[in-house]
């Protein structure tokens, strides 16, 4: 038998409702015709209390301290011991385990510590569903992977929630012990790995703002006239001015008044030796992480942190959004073939700027450059697309640049090698290494005779009915044009020319 092992019940009846009929429900699982899929709620187990290793440190006492586990002890919680149970049983049935927590490293850990806990030795397939929709958990089914190859996922988990005992329990009773040998008899002080420290920052900042006094600062502002018009300009002071203050603003008033009546003199002639004008691209945004919507709701609506949370887990298990709690801003790779039919929904749907947005969008072209050179060279050096030096607004700006026109996608292949280990944006690097497509029709049909006449054997070999022969023509006004001439011009100008 196989068994389906899901995070929550949610994802359980959306699992099960994928699978093959018929279908059987029992208290906590449910059968159908690919095995039995149950679930957990959330942690299942916990982490066990100080006092359940040894029952003399239910007192506090500093002797005591640190209190270090030798072996880490995990104790099954009372409000989910009746679907342990059912779990339990299930596994000692089952032939193969399919692992469903979120693909998260929290939801790696949910199930793992119960096989563990359970010295589970049967074999241990992982199933990533980053989405509730049919066609999501379908995609997920056919792409079942070795549990095995997700280890460090779960040991990073099991680090950050052993690191979260050892501080809480040690650190909480040194400083409420502290505090009571100095008068504070019945006060309590819970530490903990990110509240402290949250809350220090929150102490800190708020001192600050008790402690802030005003300091009047002075800025100079110039109106210039030229002949092509009037520009206005800030006067920065040097680091060496009199009168600034840590900061580098002027804050001596007398310092401010003599430079303002140094300005004032007639003025000399100045000369304008260079005026530069870069126009800027911004690449589309990538999807929101949990922590940035959950910032940017707060900022904006008001928002609690929890009921972003919340909002986010209902959306995603009424399958209108994919998995929410992830800190990762990128979809995962096995969804880039439905981006096409998403972007086409969206650019038939009835919001007019949304519908603009999706009709511009080109994901096909980016999904192949994504799975294609990115991928590669991620590859190639061990790293994750979380790691790329490449971010998604410059590859888009690098997909943009061949849509238009400006480079070939032979040319965009040497760009992309130049992002990777340069920061500079896309249209600098053309700019810089000279590689805009050449697409003159005058200059290409130049070299283009110029190939036709020292290459007779293949333009014979052309006329004579050979029409793959062209490709040594196109070769050769590629190589004289350094790889710039606009392609698809160069196969129209052979064309025209050897017809």
């Amino acid at each position: 038998m196989r068994l389906y092992i899901a995070e929550k019940p949610s994802v359980g009846r959306a699992l099960a409702a994928c699978l093959p009929q018929p279908h059987r429900k029992g208290q906590g699982w449910i059968e159908t015709g690919d095995g039995v899929v149950t679930w957990l709620f959330g942690h299942v187990l916990r982490q066990a209390e100080p006092e359940e290793y040894d029952p003399k440190l239910k007192r506090w006492r500093v002797e005591d301290l640190p209190i270090l586990p030798a072996t880490w002890r995990l104790v099954v919680n009372e409000s989910a011991a009746q679907q342990f149970a059912v779990v339990k049983g299930l596994i000692e049935r089952a032939d193969e385990i399919v692992h469903g927590g979120d693909p998260d490293r929290e939801g790696q850990l949910l199930v793992d510590e119960v096989l563990d806990f359970l010295g589970n030795e049967k074999p241990v397939r992982r199933i990533l569903i980053n989405a509730l929709d049919d066609k999501s958990i379908h995609d997920a089914l056919g792409d079942l992977r070795d549990n095995r190859d997700f280890l460090p996922l779960k040991r990073s988990a099991l680090a950050r929630a052993r690191a979260d005992w050892l501080i809480g329990m040690n650190l909480s009773r040194a400083y409420t012990l502290a505090a009571r040998r100095a008068g504070h008899k019945k006060l309590v002080l819970p530490v903990g790995r990110v509240k402290t420290p949250t809350l220090a920052l929150v102490v800190r900042r708020e001192r600050e703002i008790e402690g802030f006094k005003p300091v009047d600062y002075f800025e100079l502002r110039g109106k210039f006239c030229h002949a092509d018009g009037e520009f206005s300009a800030v006067w920065k002071p040097r680091e060496e001015e009199a009168g600034l203050d840590r900061e580098g603003r002027l804050v001596d008033a007398a310092a401010a008044k003599a430079r303002l009546l140094g300005f004032a003199e007639p003025p000399t002639k100045g000369r304008v030796t260079d005026v530069r004008r870069t126009k800027k691209t911004e690449g589309q945004r990538l999807p929101f992480s949990l922590s940035s919507l959950q910032v940017l709701s707060g900022r904006k609506y008001g928002y609690e942190p929890q009921l972003v949370l919340d909002t986010a887990q209902k959306l995603y298990e009424k399958k209108l959004t994919t998995y929410p709690r992830s800190d990762s801003e990128y979809l995962p790779l096995n969804q880039r073939k439905d981006a096409p039919l998403i972007l086409a929904h969206l650019r038939d749907g009835d919001d007019a700027a949304l519908s603009h947005w999706a009709g511009g969008a080109d994901a096909k072209s980016a999904a192949n450059w994504i799975m294609g050179d990115l991928a590669k060279n991620l590859n190639a050096e061990g790293k994750t697309i979380e790691d790329s030096p490449v971010e998604a607004s410059r590859l888009a700006q690098m997909i943009a640049l061949i849509e238009k026109g400006t480079i070939s996608s032979k040319i965009a292949k040497k760009v992309f090698a130049e992002m990777w280990t340069s920061s500079d944006a896309p249209e600098k690097i053309v700019e810089d290494k000279g590689l805009v497509q050449i697409t003159d029709t005058k200059a290409i049909e130049a070299i283009v005779d110029a190939v036709i006449a020292a290459n007779p054997k293949p333009v014979a070999d052309y006329k004579s009915g050979n029409k793959k022969a062209v490709g040594a023509l196109v070769g050769q006004v590629m190589k004289q044009s350094k790889g710039k001439a606009n392609p698809q011009l160069v196969n129209q100008l052979l064309a025209e020319k050897l017809s």
